[in-house]
């Protein structure tokens, strides 16, 4: 590889004339508004009033805004050493998210001084939050399991807050998908604070960030203390991402688009990192919404939306180009194959529990006032009918989703990766959506997301074949797949359709709707791909080493990733048709897992596959009566069950304050110089 400078020039030579001009036209079309603006009809004074206060400060934001949060992803993706770290991994968006809600339904005098500090407070608890679950330890895995325990529960419950009081909340829609509009230059003028100090503190952070890269051990025999650079730059990424969610709403799309951008036109110092991430934040923000004001529609597209409808294409067409293990924070280490030995007492333990658990969700339910079970004599249609397909539709479903999540943890040796991140399950959530505006009934609403899924899957193997199936084509591409189905369907929640509230319901968790044949199919598939797990177990034990360890010990990368691909995705899919798209039990059962001392790929499996189906299974029981006669989603249930749970298990970890423990056997990042 020749490497000069900024740019990497093994490149095409088409990509950087392509993004130049991509901030050309962003330019020129924010030109165009402005010119529309100025020869608009109307009063001369108005017209002037209309540029200075409302299209100049609110170009301005977009800059600024963009800038900010590209500058914090990379600080984030950089600190903990992950390439899908961004403004979101901590929390800040889902604590902010969750602050608005709670005061909009029960504190709306908060509002008083602007919701900016309503959404700054949340953001600023989640960030303790996560500091105080990570405890004194202070590695990049750390702060990232913290931060999806954080993310995870704030969002739960602002989803179940929404869920029940959706007609009071459709304000709270529109903010989190992020709005660029402005009376006034107060809001970019903040923000030129911001980023000004925070590109001051970057600066001086950078020669120690710099040594980061030589991993903890090595930044201390430099006389570096590796902890401290690291809070400090997660500290400084978190305030900048705060005062942007706080004043424009969640732009989640920028924090990952801008930095991998930067890194696919060869960019590889932290120094031009940062500048090329802030620089292409800002034009891809800027042209999102520029697109956006000259679109003749008839409610205006939130920013967040364009940007991610806008800038995902963008990701997917330069995927093409990516050499694939070209983005750093790919993780690899001899440790893997010195994971503690199989335990089957304890493994053989989950079997009874998920089955006398599965029978308590059979036999005691509510009716009326008061608890019942079933009595032997009293076995009705309903047993077979209601609860039964509940059940059997739950454990799968929980174990389905813990199966992709270790598939792909255990691959991709990354700890944020989950069954959402293949873009399966928004694809299937498009599909219903689709359903819900083409179709009066919702009777086709399996088919819809089976068909969504089965167009995402396709998408998501034709991006794997160009990248030779590598973990970065996949991931990323994934999450530009589901960034972009999450567009389509953020557009559609702030249209205030009435069929919302079943979509709504249907992608937090629910089995309510599950027929018996539906349940059966998927307890076959759940069963069959178990079956073919032990199959992938020793690809799965070799994989984290890397490449060349791969090939070195004969293993078929390209045939052996697809069919670790294909196994997920067939178990994403299939889950997401019967439950809905579940974000927990495919993330945090697998960290579970191994909390528990399961770390060989085929017992993580297993087990995993226990515990996400006994979580499931107890959570829509739990949904089912803790709130008679209303349904509370087993989703979010199981999402405020399962992680109280790993917080226990974090707090009892005698490695560890936090989640480091889990994280073992994951290995050390691995650097450009490692390749």
């Amino acid at each position: 590889m020749v490497e000069h400078g900024l740019i990497d020039w093994t490149r095409p030579r088409w990509l950087v004339p392509a993004l130049a001009s991509i901030g050309l036209l962003a330019i020129a079309l924010n030109l165009w508004v402005l010119a529309g603006a100025w020869t608009g009809g109307g009063d001369p004074g108005h017209r002037t009033l209309l540029i200075r206060e409302l299209l100049l400060p609110r170009m301005a934001t977009g800059l600024l805004a963009g800038a900010a949060l590209g500058l914090a992803a990379t600080l984030f993706q950089h600190a903990l050493q992950n390439p899908l770290a961004e403004p979101t991994t901590l929390g800040i968006s889902a604590g902010a998210y969750l602050a608005l809600t709670g005061a909009t339904l029960w504190a709306p005098w908060l509002f008083e001084s602007g919701r900016e500090w309503v959404a700054l407070l949340g953001a600023g608890l989640a960030m303790l939050a996560v500091f105080s679950l990570s405890g004194g330890a202070a590695s990049p895995l750390t702060m990232i399991i913290a931060g999806l325990l954080v993310s995870l529960l704030c969002g739960a419950l602002a989803a179940l807050f929404v869920l029940l009081n959706h007609d009071y909340l459709t304000e709270i829609f529109i903010w989190q998908s992020g709005s660029l509009a402005q009376i006034g230059w107060n809001t970019p003028l903040r923000f030129t604070v911001a980023l000004a100090t925070a590109a001051v503190l970057a600066t001086l952070l950078l020669r120690p960030l710099t040594l980061l890269e030589l991993g903890d051990d090595g930044s201390q025999a430099l006389g570096m203390p590796a902890g401290a650079i690291r809070w400090a730059a997660l500290s400084l990424a978190t305030a900048l991402s705060a005062i942007v969610v706080a004043s424009v709403g969640v732009l989640g799309f920028v924090g990952l688009g801008a930095p991998a951008l930067a890194r696919l036109v060869g960019a590889r110092l932290l120094a031009h990192r940062l500048v090329l991430a802030s620089v292409f934040g800002a034009l891809l923000l800027t042209f999102a919404d520029a697109v956006v004001m000259l679109l003749p529609t008839a409610q205006p597209i939130p920013a967040g939306v364009a940007t991610a409808a806008l800038g995902a294409p963008l990701i997917l067409l330069l995927l093409s180009r990516l050499r694939p293990s070209s983005l750093p924070g790919r993780q690899a280490s001899a440790e893997a194959s010195l994971e503690t030995g199989p335990r089957p007492k304890l493994l053989l333990a989950g079997v009874p529990v998920l089955l006398a658990i599965g029978l308590l969700a059979l036999l005691l339910g509510r009716g009326g006032d008061a608890w019942h079970g079933f009595r032997l004599d009293g076995f009705s249609s309903a047993f077979v009918t209601l609860r039964l397909p509940r059940v059997l539709a739950a454990a799968a479903a929980g174990g389905m989703l813990a199966l992709a999540g270790t598939l792909l943890q255990r691959w991709t040796a990354n700890p944020l990766a989950s069954p959402e991140v293949l873009g399966i399950s928004s694809g299937a959530c498009l599909g219903v959506a689709g359903l819900m505006l083409l179709m009066p009934g919702l009777d086709g609403a399996w088919l819809a997301a089976m068909g969504g899924a089965a167009l995402a899957l396709t998408c998501l193997v034709l991006i794997g074949r160009s990248g030779k199936f590598s973990s970065e084509h996949i991931l990323l591409g994934g999450i530009a797949l589901s960034v972009l189905s999450s567009a389509a369907l953020a557009i559609l929640m702030t249209k205030g359709d009435p069929r919302i509230v079943f979509l709504l319901s249907w992608m937090t968790g629910s089995t309510y709707r599950t027929t018996l044949a539906e349940a059966e199919f998927a307890a076959v598939t759940a069963f069959s791909l178990l079956v073919l797990s032990p199959l992938l177990a020793r690809w799965l034990l070799i994989m984290p080493l890397g490449e060349p360890v791969e090939r070195m010990l004969g293993v078929p990368i390209s045939a052996a990733r697809m069919l670790v691909l294909l196994v997920a995705a067939i178990a994403t899919a299939t889950a997401t048709m019967i439950v809905g798209p579940l974000s927990f039990v495919g993330l945090l059962a697998p960290h579970l897992a191994r909390q528990l001392g399961f770390r060989r790929p085929l017992e993580q499996i297993v087990a995993g596959t226990l515990l996400g189906a006994t979580i499931m299974v107890l959570a829509d029981w739990l949904g089912r009566v803790a709130a008679y006669p209303w349904q509370i989603p087993s989703g979010l249930i199981a999402t405020l069950v399962g992680g109280l749970l790993f917080v226990v298990l974090l707090a009892r970890s005698p490695s560890t304050h936090a989640a480091g423990a889990i994280a073992a056997g994951l290995g050390r990042p691995a650097r450009d110089g490692d390749r």
